[in-house]
């Protein structure tokens, strides 16, 4: 068992390359871009007055512009064309407008309902040509639409004026396809008709020919030969039982006749045993005796009792039979054999006959049914062949109302569409640019506004480089970490490859890993009783925690050091799905006392490196995480591992940091560009050191700068590499070809 002794706090000065921690009482270092970001944050306090002065210039702009302009206010509505053929487009729209503004259609539209209150038909001795002058058609020559106005001091009327015209063209275009199609419609109407009588008449045959059969429908006549087809089978599998039971009793009369007349084994046994056969049959009569004297004494009758009459006879035959010793007894036992012998082979005689018979009975009874079968299944056929030519005249009914439905799909389908009426104008035409100018930039400025304070605000809280970090905040920086590719974790070989699409990225995320680890791992006042336990956390989730545990683990295993990733977030555990193993049994039963620590090690593919997984998902009001269960399962990982690295949860959702933070030598907070911000550093670092956990710094990971230290390294390797002739180097007189993915992997 590892000692739980309390950790002693290190008083080695760091090395150079270990960044200090600052205290919080030393003044950041105040940088030009942090003060633009604190005057962005003042002018969004005091945002309250610009909205206002903004929405009231607007305001009196828009009165001024609607007070000296005139109020004509102009209706559109626009009709789209599907023409047959695309590249007679430009024709067939033009015969499209002739139709709209066409007297025809003009006269339609003043008849409508809608129409008749309009001014100008109440007082126009022709509305229908007033209307003709007040639509207006406007087109693009490529456009596949036209669009349809009209103009009033009225919105109303000239929102009116539009849907009227609109709509009847709409009318008089249904109305000519219609007509188009009217004789075809006829046509097939007749021909379902006709098809619909003969089905008719084909129900009436089938009815009347089951009902000739004696039945009322044909689905009673299919079962009632469905039922003598049972019936007959049934029959057929009775004669065969009964012609199965005559062929065994002849096979038994045989062996019967065949048969001689011995004396049984019993028989012999009774002969052999009592020193004599009548001694034997003395014993046996007198037994008898003594069962026909008890049911004397238990019958009502007494002595008058039918079953004592017949043992008291039967026991007097056999004393008058007595006589002869052995050779008496075994000829009586010979007749008895030949009696029974007779009365067998009677037996079975009388079983031949019987089973002959009733396969004579069952045979008529078959044939009985298979002609009504028969007779049936002729009237059957026939129905059949008519349900034949009515399934025939049923898909002849479907395809006629098939061809309708297009038909009358057709009908609608008219090449010309407007399904969405003009809106009431509320903008005048004479003004409506300088109008839509003036709220334009009224409302642009206030959103500008809004959107400028609130971008602000982001960029006052939001992490977006580490050097802010190193300025503002007393915890140092131990490293940066490049952002990784969408979707991936872990890199594979071919990543590493020259050529590899993000093989700069993983250079740079291996190189700072390696450069955290030699820190983590050779300062100084690491030196003096070693660390052994490292717990990673973040101030919330999905800042990049498991992540960069994963790859810290697998850097240590490959210096040959055994790691184990215990995977400490219950709530979201990822671990076990980056190395491919199962999620339980895991920490969780471990802590309940399931299972031991043993038992849920998981071993990864790379050498030395184990995983504990989270376990079994438990209550969230189940108490897990007792202090001194947790401090044994460290106790026993130390055992076993010379390294465990703890996979956190967030400090600030959940305690479950503030528990296992106890239990390790050093803890490190890793933090995300673009997504953690300021004051979450400062509320975790707080949480964590009220229970005297202190933070060894911080690890940015996300960081778009960091990325460019792969291309460096990926150059400095490709000039070593290049650099000595042949791409080899000589050391102590042994030549050596140099390995860029050896040295990548490192």
């Amino acid at each position: 068992m590892a000692s739980t002794t309390p950790r002693r706090r290190r008083t080695v000065n760091p090395p150079d390359y270990v960044p200090a921690r600052r205290s919080a009482g030393d003044t950041p270092t105040i940088t030009p871009d942090m003060i633009v970001q604190r005057l962005l944050d003042f002018l969004r306090r005091r945002g309250w007055i610009a909205i206002p002065l903004a929405l009231l210039a607007g305001a009196l702009l828009g009165t001024l512009a609607w007070s000296y302009l005139p109020l004509v206010y102009t209706a559109r509505r626009d009709v789209s064309l599907s023409p047959p053929n695309a590249d007679r487009l430009a024709e067939f729209k033009q015969t499209q407008i002739e139709k709209l503004i066409s007297p025809v259609v003009c006269k339609i539209a003043v008849n409508l309902p809608q129409a008749r209150s309009l001014p100008f038909v109440q007082s126009s001795a022709d509305p229908a040509e007033v209307l003709g002058k007040m639509i207006q058609v406007e087109s693009d020559p490529l456009a596949q639409s036209f669009s349809v106005t009209a103009s009033d001091t009225d919105p109303k009327v000239a929102q009116s004026i539009v849907n009227c015209a609109v709509d009847a063209y709409l009318q008089f275009a249904q109305d000519e396809k219609s007509a188009e199609i009217a004789s075809d419609v006829k046509a097939t109407e007749t021909e379902r008709d006709d098809n619909l009588k003969a089905i008719e008449r084909i129900k009436d045959q089938q009815i009347e020919l089951a009902r000739q059969a004696g039945y009322g429908d044909p689905q009673s006549l299919r079962k009632q030969i469905d039922q003598l087809e049972s019936e007959r089978r049934e029959r057929e599998k009775e004669r065969d039982r009964v012609e199965f039971d005559r062929m065994d009793a002849s096979k038994a009369l045989e062996l019967a006749n065949a048969s001689s007349i011995e004396l049984t084994p019993e028989q012999e046994q009774s002969l052999n045993s009592g020193g004599g056969g009548d001694q034997t049959l003395e014993k046996a009569l007198s037994v008898m005796e003594s069962q026909a004297e008890e049911i004397r004494r238990n019958s009502v009758n007494g002595e008058q009792d039918p079953d004592f009459i017949r043992a008291k006879q039967y026991i007097a035959r056999q004393r008058a039979n007595m006589g002869g010793g052995k050779e008496g007894m075994r000829e009586r036992y010979r007749q008895s054999n030949a009696k029974k012998k007779d009365e067998s082979i009677r037996t079975l005689e009388g079983k031949i006959v019987s089973s002959q018979q009733q396969e004579k009975i069952l045979s008529q009874r078959i044939s009985a049914l298979s002609a009504t079968i028969v007779k049936l299944q002729a009237v059957a056929q026939d129905i059949e062949r008519s349900r034949l030519d009515l399934e025939s005249k049923e898909r002849s009914v479907d395809a006629a109302n098939n061809r309708l439905a297009d038909l009358r799909r057709n009908a609608r389908d008219t090449n010309v569409y407007s399904p969405i009426e003009a809106d009431e104008p509320k903008i005048p035409k004479s003004s409506s640019k300088r109008l839509m100018a003036i709220f334009g930039g009224a409302a642009g400025g206030f959103f500008a506004v809004l959107v400028l304070f609130a971008l602000a605000d982001f960029q006052v809280n939001l992490i977006t480089r580490p050097d802010h970090l190193e300025k503002t905040q007393p915890l140092p920086v131990l490293g940066v970490l490049p952002r990784l590719p969408e979707g991936k974790r872990i890199p594979t070989d071919n990543d590493f490859l020259p050529g590899a699409k993000y093989r700069s990225v993983w250079l740079a995320m291996n190189e700072a890993i390696n450069s955290l680890r030699i820190t983590l791992t050779f300062a100084p006042d690491r030196h003096n009783d070693g660390m052994s336990s490292l717990m990673v956390t973040s101030p919330r989730d999905a800042e990049g925690k498991s992540t960069f545990v994963a790859h810290m683990a697998i850097s240590m295993a490959r210096t040959g050091v055994k790691v184990v990733i215990v995977e400490a977030d219950l709530h979201r555990p990822t671990q076990y799905e980056t190395f491919g193993v199962s999620r339980d049994p895991g920490l969780s039963d471990v802590l309940h006392g399931k299972v031991t620590v043993q038992d849920v090690l998981k071993e990864t593919m790379y050498p030395g490196l184990y995983v504990l997984p989270a376990g079994t998902p438990v209550d969230e009001r189940t108490p897990t995480l007792l202090p001194e269960r947790v401090k044994q399962v460290f106790a026993d990982l130390r055992e076993m591992f010379q390294m465990i690295i703890v996979d956190a949860p967030p400090v600030l959702p959940v305690y479950d940091a503030l528990v296992f933070g106890q239990n390790v030598d050093e803890t490190i907070l890793l933090v995300r560009c673009d997504h953690s911000r300021f004051q979450t550093i400062g509320q975790t670092q707080s949480r964590l050191e009220s229970v005297g956990i202190p933070i060894a710094g911080l690890v940015v990971c996300g960081s778009k700068s960091a990325t460019r230290y792969g291309y460096y390294y990926d150059g400095y390797a490709s000039y070593r590499s290049n650099g000595s002739a042949n791409g080899k180097h000589k050391s102590n007189g042994v030549t050596k070809k140099s390995n860029d993915s050896e040295s990548t992997k490192a």
